[in-house]
């Protein structure tokens, strides 16, 4: 049974970054995806990845990669099998862009304002048989929040969801 006490404090000890470096954000991304194949293969979920352009921008590596194995096993966790998961990450405009998309079992609507609150389910009759405490979609938001970043959520139920984070670029050395 989980406690039903979690201080703003713990929750804040993981979002808070550690470090701040220039961070590759394709790279992050590409070795999280290779150490989640087999996750993948074993819920046979396709799985896609976007991004032919080196993207850099300043954060934490290691909270970078938290988000990124976050949102990949949410994806999949939703998503039946041969289903799909796709992930880009791109600069299509001014901000370095992070986006997964799925086909999976959506979020209803009436459920979408509260994604990001603590310990927020959704459905509970789904939330019980996929486990979870309600605390990955936070613990992304606050480390997205900590990066200066931006992240947005669209999903329609039986039909998918998109997750799409904005980070402000870094200028990478050697770049003109």
């Amino acid at each position: 049974m989980m406690s039903t006490f979690t201080s703003d404090k713990s929750v804040m000890s993981l979002i808070r970054p550690t470090r701040s470096e220039e961070v590759e954000l394709r790279e992050v991304v590409k070795e999280v995806t290779e150490s989640m194949s087999a996750t993948f293969a074993r819920a046979q979920v396709n799985f896609h990845f976007k991004g032919d352009h080196a993207v850099w921008i300043k954060g934490d590596r290691q909270r970078l990669a938290q988000i990124v194995a976050n949102l990949l096993t949410n994806a999949c966790k939703h998503t039946p099998a041969g289903g799909e998961v796709v992930v880009t990450v791109d600069k299509p405009s001014t901000m370095v862009r992070l986006q997964v998309k799925d086909n999976g079992t959506g979020i209803d609507q009436k459920d979408l304002p509260y994604v990001f609150e603590r310990f927020y389910r959704g459905d509970r009759s789904r939330a019980r048989e996929r486990g979870g405490a309600g605390l990955g979609l936070t613990i992304v938001k606050g480390i997205v929040e900590a990066h200066k970043g931006i992240i947005s959520l669209d999903s329609s139920l039986g039909e998918g969801t998109t997750i799409t984070i904005l980070f402000p670029p870094q200028a990478h050395q050697g770049e003109t």
